[in-house]
Protein backbone atom coordinates (compact mmCIF):
# COMPACT_ATOMS: atom_id res chain seq x y z
CA UNK A 1 0.00 0.00 0.00
CA UNK A 2 1.26 2.93 -0.99
CA UNK A 3 -0.06 6.60 0.24
CA UNK A 4 1.12 10.02 -1.80
CA UNK A 5 0.23 13.16 -0.17
CA UNK A 6 1.38 17.03 -1.95
CA UNK A 7 3.17 18.88 0.03
CA UNK A 8 4.04 21.58 -1.62
CA UNK A 9 1.27 23.64 0.20
CA UNK A 10 2.94 22.73 3.69
CA UNK A 11 6.16 23.77 2.12
CA UNK A 12 4.83 26.69 0.85
CA UNK A 13 3.32 27.74 4.30
CA UNK A 14 6.33 27.26 6.25
CA UNK A 15 8.50 29.68 3.29
CA UNK A 16 5.92 31.84 4.02
CA UNK A 17 5.87 31.66 8.03
CA UNK A 18 9.78 31.80 7.76
CA UNK A 19 9.36 35.03 5.46
CA UNK A 20 6.96 36.71 8.05
CA UNK A 21 9.47 35.62 11.08
CA UNK A 22 12.64 36.93 9.13
CA UNK A 23 10.44 40.04 8.82
CA UNK A 24 9.28 40.45 12.38
CA UNK A 25 12.90 40.05 13.04
CA UNK A 26 14.18 43.15 11.03
CA UNK A 27 11.00 45.15 12.44
CA UNK A 28 12.49 44.76 15.96
CA UNK A 29 16.16 45.20 15.28
CA UNK A 30 14.83 48.57 13.33
CA UNK A 31 12.44 49.61 16.53
CA UNK A 32 15.45 48.50 19.17
CA UNK A 33 17.74 51.04 17.01
CA UNK A 34 15.71 53.66 16.92
CA UNK A 35 14.82 53.50 20.55
CA UNK A 36 18.86 53.18 21.48
CA UNK A 37 19.02 56.87 19.46
CA UNK A 38 16.46 58.13 21.46
CA UNK A 39 17.82 56.56 24.44
CA UNK A 40 21.32 58.35 23.03
CA UNK A 41 19.79 61.84 22.27
CA UNK A 42 18.35 62.21 25.23
CA UNK A 43 21.16 61.01 26.97
CA UNK A 44 23.23 63.73 25.36
CA UNK A 45 20.31 66.90 26.13
CA UNK A 46 21.63 69.61 28.64
CA UNK A 47 18.13 69.67 29.66
CA UNK A 48 15.13 67.74 31.08
CA UNK A 49 12.96 66.03 28.58
CA UNK A 50 9.94 64.16 29.56
CA UNK A 51 7.70 62.51 26.55
CA UNK A 52 4.40 62.56 26.80
CA UNK A 53 1.84 60.28 24.70
CA UNK A 54 -1.71 61.67 23.65
CA UNK A 55 -3.25 59.69 27.18
CA UNK A 56 -1.22 62.90 29.14
CA UNK A 57 0.82 59.82 30.31
CA UNK A 58 4.70 59.88 30.46
CA UNK A 59 6.43 57.76 28.36
CA UNK A 60 10.31 58.47 28.44
CA UNK A 61 12.32 60.80 30.36
CA UNK A 62 16.17 61.53 30.72
CA UNK A 63 18.45 61.77 33.37
CA UNK A 64 18.21 65.66 33.99
CA UNK A 65 14.26 65.81 34.04
CA UNK A 66 14.55 63.09 36.52
CA UNK A 67 17.31 65.30 38.27
CA UNK A 68 14.93 68.61 38.25
CA UNK A 69 11.70 66.79 39.43
CA UNK A 70 14.00 65.17 42.00
CA UNK A 71 13.28 61.20 41.04
CA UNK A 72 9.68 62.05 42.99
CA UNK A 73 7.74 58.63 41.19
CA UNK A 74 4.92 60.26 40.96
CA UNK A 75 6.88 62.55 38.27
CA UNK A 76 9.43 60.62 36.66
CA UNK A 77 7.71 57.19 36.38
CA UNK A 78 6.11 56.44 33.30
CA UNK A 79 2.99 55.58 32.65
CA UNK A 80 1.72 58.73 35.50
CA UNK A 81 -0.69 61.13 34.36
CA UNK A 82 0.44 64.95 33.76
CA UNK A 83 -2.28 65.95 36.41
CA UNK A 84 -0.67 63.77 38.85
CA UNK A 85 3.03 64.92 38.08
CA UNK A 86 2.08 68.61 38.51
CA UNK A 87 0.39 68.07 41.64
CA UNK A 88 3.67 66.31 42.72
CA UNK A 89 6.31 68.91 41.29
CA UNK A 90 4.02 71.89 42.80
CA UNK A 91 4.34 70.01 46.69
CA UNK A 92 7.61 69.33 45.80
CA UNK A 93 8.53 72.81 45.32
CA UNK A 94 6.72 73.86 48.60
CA UNK A 95 8.76 71.34 50.26
CA UNK A 96 12.14 72.38 49.07
CA UNK A 97 10.65 76.15 49.94
CA UNK A 98 10.36 74.75 53.47
CA UNK A 99 7.07 76.51 53.55
CA UNK A 100 3.73 74.96 54.50
CA UNK A 101 1.96 73.31 51.50
CA UNK A 102 -0.72 75.40 50.50
CA UNK A 103 -3.39 73.22 48.77
CA UNK A 104 -5.45 75.75 46.85
CA UNK A 105 -1.90 77.47 45.10
CA UNK A 106 -0.75 73.53 44.54
CA UNK A 107 -3.88 73.55 42.83
CA UNK A 108 -3.95 76.47 41.17
CA UNK A 109 -0.47 75.66 39.99
CA UNK A 110 -0.76 72.20 38.66
CA UNK A 111 -3.68 73.72 36.67
CA UNK A 112 -1.31 76.07 34.43
CA UNK A 113 1.55 73.41 34.15
CA UNK A 114 -1.22 71.21 32.40
CA UNK A 115 -2.79 74.10 30.62
CA UNK A 116 0.22 74.76 29.26
CA UNK A 117 1.02 71.34 28.04
CA UNK A 118 -2.38 70.97 26.49
CA UNK A 119 -1.97 73.97 24.87
CA UNK A 120 1.66 72.99 23.61
CA UNK A 121 3.39 76.90 23.78
CA UNK A 122 4.30 79.17 26.67
CA UNK A 123 6.54 78.80 29.76
CA UNK A 124 6.69 78.84 33.66
CA UNK A 125 9.28 79.76 35.81
CA UNK A 126 10.17 78.35 39.40
CA UNK A 127 12.41 77.96 41.65
CA UNK A 128 14.01 74.06 41.65
CA UNK A 129 16.14 74.68 44.54
CA UNK A 130 17.04 76.57 47.04
CA UNK A 131 18.77 79.34 44.68
CA UNK A 132 18.45 77.14 41.40
CA UNK A 133 15.52 78.46 38.65
CA UNK A 134 14.40 76.11 35.87
CA UNK A 135 12.17 77.11 33.07
CA UNK A 136 9.67 74.71 31.93
CA UNK A 137 8.08 74.58 28.08
CA UNK A 138 6.17 72.14 26.30
CA UNK A 139 5.52 71.56 22.73
CA UNK A 140 2.54 69.44 20.76
CA UNK A 141 4.00 66.60 18.83
CA UNK A 142 2.38 64.82 15.88
CA UNK A 143 1.23 62.10 17.18
CA UNK A 144 -1.23 64.03 19.77
CA UNK A 145 1.07 64.01 22.85
CA UNK A 146 3.46 66.69 23.87
CA UNK A 147 7.12 67.17 25.10
CA UNK A 148 8.12 68.85 28.31
CA UNK A 149 11.87 70.31 28.57
CA UNK A 150 12.90 71.78 31.25
CA UNK A 151 15.84 74.44 30.85
CA UNK A 152 17.90 75.93 33.77
CA UNK A 153 17.80 79.34 33.71
CA UNK A 154 19.95 80.30 37.06
CA UNK A 155 22.36 81.68 35.48
CA UNK A 156 20.37 84.19 33.84
CA UNK A 157 18.42 84.79 37.13
CA UNK A 158 21.58 85.53 39.01
CA UNK A 159 22.73 88.06 35.95
CA UNK A 160 19.38 89.79 35.84
CA UNK A 161 19.40 90.66 39.94
CA UNK A 162 23.00 91.88 39.31
CA UNK A 163 21.92 93.69 36.54
CA UNK A 164 18.63 95.00 38.75
CA UNK A 165 21.35 95.94 41.41
CA UNK A 166 23.45 98.35 39.10
CA UNK A 167 20.50 100.05 37.68
CA UNK A 168 19.31 100.66 41.01
CA UNK A 169 22.96 102.30 41.88
CA UNK A 170 23.13 104.16 38.57
CA UNK A 171 19.92 105.51 39.11
CA UNK A 172 20.18 106.25 42.65
CA UNK A 173 23.62 108.10 41.77
CA UNK A 174 21.19 109.62 38.82
CA UNK A 175 19.38 111.18 41.68
CA UNK A 176 22.31 112.70 44.00
CA UNK A 177 23.89 114.20 41.47
CA UNK A 178 20.73 115.90 40.22
CA UNK A 179 19.75 117.06 44.01
CA UNK A 180 23.45 118.45 44.26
Amino acid sequence: LTIHRDLTAVFEQEERLKAAQAETERARARAEAAQDLLDDALASMTGGVGIWGPDERLIQCNAIYRAVNHDIPEIVTPGTTLPVAATAAMRAQYTLANVPIRDDEVKRLASAIVELHRRGEGALEFPSGPDTWTKLSAARTKSGGFVSLFTDITELRHRQRELRKERDTAQLAREEAEAA
